[in-house]
């Protein structure tokens, strides 16, 4: 064979090569971005439903601190109407109290009343009886 033949048909083998390599290179290059692409969605996905997971999480502690707060309000506002209630009882428990001492005191008073008024009516009684006795002596 001669050589320039030869040279042909090596140099096409060498061009079937090169193309054949950049075929290879460019699939490999497709492959590499497909890869890529699918690793960066992956990756958003991924993103993504940790991001949805903290607002869920964060939503439901806001919750709790609401809940938290209106508990505390409404134990707050059951204490203070519980005070309030006890503050009235105590107010009328003690009228009810100086109430009972007034009646208690007036009731002495009349008590006493009666008794003196008794005493100088049994004294007027005996000295009565006494006039009438030394009147019946005296005869």
């Amino acid at each position: 064979m001669d050589a320039p033949t030869d040279w042909n048909d090596e140099v096409t083998q060498l061009k079937r090569t090169i193309f054949a390599m950049r075929e290879q290179i460019e699939q490999d290059r497709a492959d590499q971005s497909s890869a890529l692409q699918k690793a960066a969605a992956a990756h958003h996905d991924e993103l993504k439903q940790l991001q949805d997971a903290i607002r869920a999480q964060r939503a439901e502690i806001e919750q709790l601190h609401q809940d938290s707060r209106q508990k505390m309000q409404h134990i707050t506002m059951e204490s203070t109407a519980e005070v309030d209630q006890l503050k009235s009882t105590i107010v009328a428990m003690r009228a009810e109290a100086e109430n009972s001492a007034h009646r208690h005191a007036a009731e002495l008073r009349q008590l006493r009343l009666a008794s003196r008024d008794e005493v100088t009516q049994l004294q007027e009684t005996v000295n009565q009886l006494r006039r009438e006795l030394e009147k019946q002596n005296a005869r």
